[in-house]
Order: structure tokens, then sequence, then C-alpha cells
């Protein structure tokens, strides 16, 4: 049919009911933003050796593997979705494309306006694109070297396997169903996507692992637009836990927040996933190979 499916065939279709209650409690909501801005760390003179990472909000994620610089999702200002502007959260350390050394490659895990954000995009200096199917007909503006992966397919840049996984989610908000959705293993890094809790899903994943005899240990996994309105689209906090350990990683530090009010839930929300294994982290700080887990002081009130 021309069409991409979730693993598990589902839809992720929300009722007219649930959109409503969706959308009073996104009006109603009086914490969903800090009223301070979000402490953050400059990245200016600053500069990434190989096993470190650093994350700037929302799912935008840069990581140094094998002298590779690799950007997810690049988003540094307001977004817009189904007629309605997201404004971005203001933070004590506002970032430039400048700001930002050269990218060797920039993943895409979906067409979303909230992670392919054509704005942001044509401000920074990207070399090459990786992508989910039919995704990269808009990145090619960009750069001329656009790879496109279906599930579990991989490319190999400068020694990095780089990995498209499934993700239970949707395709373009016009309801074609035409472009792919997912996330990516980087050697030993996991980036979930936006996706929902599938057994199915999460088993294949696991599955790919074992066979592969792949142990991951930094697993960067969404939180923060869970609605128990919508549940098929995004995880709740519980289910960020369940994902990571389904999967044994060696280190939960979850993503998808601090940028925009994309729930209903109080701001820092992502507290109630502490654990021995869980690193909520601060934006704009460099971290490295020798990450711990911990809960940096810029989430707590």
């Amino acid at each position: 049919d021309n069409q991409f499916h979730n693993v598990d065939n589902s839809k992720c279709q929300t009722s007219a009911c649930n959109k409503l209650q969706y959308v009073g409690k996104m009006i109603t909501s009086k914490n969903k933003r800090p009223q301070q801005p979000i402490q953050t760390e400059s990245l200016k003179d600053k500069s990434l050796q190989n096993g470190e990472f650093v994350w700037l909000g929302h799912n935008f994620i840069i990581i140094k593997e094998n002298n590779l610089v690799i950007a997810v999702d690049p988003l540094l200002g307001d977004f817009k979705a189904f007629g309605i502007n997201f404004k971005k959260i203001k933070y004590t350390n506002e970032y430039q494309a400048q700001d930002f050394p050269k990218i060797d490659v920039c993943l895409i895990t979906h067409d979303h306006s909230d992670h392919l954000d054509l704005a942001t995009l044509s401000q920074l200096s990207i070399h090459q694109f990786v992508c989910p199917k039919n995704v990269g007909k808009q990145l090619r503006q960009f750069s001329q070297s656009v790879t496109e992966l279906d599930w579990f397919e991989n490319c190999n840049i400068n020694g990095n396997n780089i990995v498209l996984i499934p993700a239970k989610h949707t395709s373009s908000f016009d309801g074609k169903w035409n472009t792919l959705w997912g996330g990516f293993i980087i050697n030993s890094t996991l980036i979930s996507g936006d996706t929902a809790w599938s057994l199915p899903m999460i088993q294949q994943i696991k599955q790919f692992l074992q066979e592969r005899n792949i142990q991951l240990q930094k697993c960067f996994i969404e939180c923060g637009g869970y609605a128990t309105e919508t549940p098929e689209v995004h995880l709740s906090n519980d289910e960020v836990v369940q994902y990571f350990n389904f999967l044994n990683g060696q280190l939960l530090i979850p993503v998808h927040f601090g940028m925009h009010a994309i729930g209903y839930h109080k701001w820092n929300d992502v507290l109630q996933i502490q654990g021995p294994q869980t690193l909520i982290a601060k934006i704009g700080k460099v971290y490295g190979q020798d990450a711990q887990a911990g809960v940096d002081d810029a989430w707590v009130e």
C-alpha cells in the first residue's frame, strides 16, 4: 500500500474526545514551563573529544566517536505543529549556530518539525545526513550526501556503525504515512527517537543486539511528551525505564524535554525517572566516557 507501518501495525490514533481533553489540559496547566530560565552551560571555546557528548535540549545531541562529530535532530528555537507555535523555554546560556563544531554526520530520526527543523539545519555546517526512508528529500538542499535507511539497515562512516532501529510513532503530519521514523544505534550508543512502548518492537531490537553481541552503553531515551490521552505516541516515565531495562543498557540519559512545553506535566517531571543508572544531564555540559548517574541541580527547584 506504499505506506510504512509500526511493528505492531498500530496507527497511533487518538480519539477526538482525547484530543480535546489533551488540549484542555495543555491550556490550563500552570507548571509546564519554569518561572526562571533553565540553568545551562556555555559552549563557547569548547570542543568535543572522542567518547564525549553534549545534550542541547529536546532531542538535540552531539556525540564524537572515532574522530567523527555526530549530531542528532538539531533544534535551536521555536517549532510549529498542528497549527500551534511551541515557544522555546529560556536558557541562562542560549545557543547559536556558530557555537557548534562542524558536523560531520547529522542523524534525523523522523520528519516531525521538532526533529527535522529546516531553520536550524540551514544555519549549521553539515557534511552528511543519515535518515529513515523517504525523509532525505527534505535534506538534500543542505547536503548532497544523504543516506536513507530502513529499520535494521546500517551504514559505516569512519569506522562508526550506524543502524536505524524501529520506533512506535507516526509518519508525517499529513497522514500519508509515506516517510519512515525510527531511532539509531551508533556503535554502542542508543538513540530511541520518538516512540511509545511496544513489546514486539523492543523484542526485535533486543534480538538484533544479541545476534551482534552489542552491549549498549549510553541510552538516550525520549521522555517529556507523554500524556494519558495519547499513550501510543510517547513513553511514560515508567516505560522509559522499562525500555532501558529490557535492553540492558549501562547508562540511561532521558532526552526530549527541557526545550519546549510539549506536555501538560510539570517542566521538571523528568525527576520521576531517577535511578541508580540514570543521568539527568545538564543542557550544554560536556560529558565524557566516564559519565556517571546523577541529577544535575538545574532540574531541582
